[in-house]
């Protein structure tokens, strides 16, 4: 493992026109990472604005994600959770995030405030917020204006408000005789109501009556109690108006975004909330990278520096974990691993694969044998480089293999000595190998002949013996330390700290940590090959992570995977510690 940079240097020299658009430096339409959305536009250093690089993540050219972009709408209109126009009542239950929580949101208005609706529950589920939602079709939020279902509707969303008592409503600045340049009366009966603050959305949809937006962003300016949240620059970077960003098509339905592309302004919304005082978490010190499954994530990624070509691109099973892990310590820098099925290339991998390869140096590293990767991924993998199978009749074998191959005539430094019976030691492991490192897998009781004789031949300075003698014998210590190797061991009375030990064992001193599950391998595995990685359960942060980040004091911390298998609550933790 090696740090990927996370931005790509470009000249301001180049500009690329197309379509009557100029673009900074990139190439327009040959955007061929992963559908990322606004993440493309992101620099990796702040979410307040996109990068100068963003010229190279926007197309005039409509994107295949989502499939249909007319019917792509948030997903929690599927709950019966957005009221139909008919309506006059605000549909029951509708809250997200932590329904317990005395953090209380409320999102209300039209499908406007809708679209923004899914990336507010992903804050809500980061900052713990309960988010009651009650938006209806068609209907802006104008209490006391129009008539018929419409009025009663507005008129039971203001009770709402009375009810719950929100800190935060959220509202876009949608038309209506309310709205008519002048936004004020709303924002007042809002906050007459029970509202402690409105947040008032900048809408995609006026561009022709841009005085909407700027009526509501002057409220905001004359209101303490009110806020302009306005993520414009990542939907129309530079002025311009790109039919997708970052693989995924930006309008959807009339003047609204589509939920795929508006669920990737995550991070911008949080950035705005949270300079307005409204969210603890602060996207610039906590991010997440997370694919829709293991696949995809590992694809994220190994793209980060999304247009330098790889040099040897490892690809590894990811239902099977013994193979991967070796490949996982010797990807890095220029060197990157992607994770496959073992019968068919995923298309996200596929997708990752375009993107890194360059034919005349590119190398794909098949690790492990039929089983793990068949031989039909082998011959889809063919047609994107030239490929090379290492492979051994046993995970020890294929470990061994691995690190001479890639260490070949190399003075190895440290080789990294882990069970090869379970993953969670081994995985820590492989992040903190450089590229002058291997990791070597052995049965916890004695040491296997193909071991043995990898670790001869690769000669490394230092063996560092991973895990309590539970994993690691004391009986294969001493097998080592009888090669005429120095032996050092890292290990903790679990996985957690097993991982923090390996932290405080190589002195790393790193900008960012990198966060994920120690229940499971892939994401972690993938995670290792931007930098070192810290373990932590679902839903609490441990210990000794804690104690781990907090001695390192990185600027940045990236949580690998979704919320399934790292939660809101763990990202809460971590803000927490990197506030302290």
């Amino acid at each position: 493992m090696a740090s990927i940079t996370s931005s790509v240097a470009l000249s301001l020299a180049l500009v690329a026109t197309m379509a009557g658009q100029t673009y900074p430096p990139g190439t327009p339409d040959a955007y061929q990472g992963p559908p990322v959305g606004a993440v493309a536009l992101h620099d990796g250093s702040t979410w307040v604005q996109p990068g100068a690089h963003w010229g190279s993540a926007v197309s005039d050219s409509p994107a295949a994600t989502p499939a249909d972009p007319r019917n792509d709408y948030p997903g929690y209109y599927a709950d019966g959770c957005h009221a139909p126009r008919t309506a006059t009542n605000v549909p029951a239950g509708c809250v997200y995030g932590d329904p317990s929580s005395a953090q209380t949101w409320m999102l209300v208005g039209s499908s406007k405030s809708g679209s923004y609706g899914d990336a507010l529950i992903s804050l809500a589920e980061r900052e713990g917020a309960a988010l009651r939602v009650a938006t209806q079709s068609t209907n802006p939020f104008a209490p006391g204006s129009g008539s018929g279902a419409a009025r009663a509707f507005n008129d039971a969303v203001l009770a709402e408000i009375t009810r719950v008592g929100p800190e935060v409503v959220f509202l876009a600045a949608s038309p209506s005789a309310a709205f008519s340049y002048d936004v004020g009366p709303v924002v007042e009966r809002a906050l007459a109501a029970g509202a402690g603050h409105v947040a008032l959305l900048w809408d995609p949809g006026m561009a022709d009556k841009p005085e909407l937006n700027e009526a509501a962003e002057q409220v905001a300016e004359q209101d303490g109690r009110v806020s302009w949240v306005d993520v414009s620059d990542w939907v129309h970077p530079g002025g311009t108006d790109p039919a997708a960003i970052g693989g995924v098509t930006v309008a959807g339905a009339g003047s609204h975004l589509t939920a795929t592309y508006a669920l990737t302004l995550t991070n911008p919304l949080a950035s705005e909330l949270h300079e307005a005082g409204l969210v603890d978490g602060d996207p610039d010190v906590v991010m997440r990278v997370a694919g829709r499954d293991r696949y995809e994530t590992a694809a994220l990624l190994s793209t980060t520096n999304w247009g330098a070509h790889a040099g040897d691109l490892y690809v590894a099973s990811g239902t099977d974990f013994p193979d991967a892990l070796a490949a996982g310590a010797l990807s890095g820098d220029r060197d990157r691993l992607l994770l496959t099925r073992p019968s068919r290339l995923p298309v996200v991998t596929a997708t990752a694969l375009a993107a890194l390869v360059a034919p005349e140096y590119t190398r794909i590293v098949i690790a492990g044998g039929q089983l793990a990767v068949s031989g039909a991924v082998e011959v889809a993998l063919g047609g994107h480089a030239p490929t090379v199978r290492l492979a051994g009749k046993d995970r020890y074998e294929t470990a061994a293999v691995l690190a001479r191959d890639a260490l070949d005539g190399q003075q190895v430094d440290t080789v990294f000595l882990a069970s090869g019976e379970n993953y969670p030691d081994a995985l820590a492991a492989a992040s903190h190998a450089g590229p002058d490192d291997a990791l070597l897998l052995t049965k916890p009781g004695t040491l296997p002949l193909a071991t043995r004789a990898a670790l001869t031949d690769l000669d490394a300075r230092l063996v560092v013996l991973v895990g309590g003698t539970g994993a690691v014998s004391a009986d294969v210590e001493d097998q080592v330390r009888g090669l005429g190797f120095t032996v050092e061991r890292a290990a903790g009375v679990d996985r957690y700290e097993t991982a923090a030990a390996l932290f405080a064992h190589s002195g790393v001193d790193t900008g960012t940590v990198l966060v994920a599950t120690g229940r499971d391998f892939p994401d972690a595995l993938a995670a290792g090959q931007v930098g070192p990685v810290v373990l932590t359960r679902t839903t609490s942060l441990p210990i000794a992570s804690r104690g781990i980040i907090r001695a390192i004091d990185p600027q940045t911390v990236t949580i690998v995977g979704g919320q399934s298998v790292v939660t809101g609550a763990v990202e809460s933790q971590l803000q927490d510690v990197m506030a302290d």
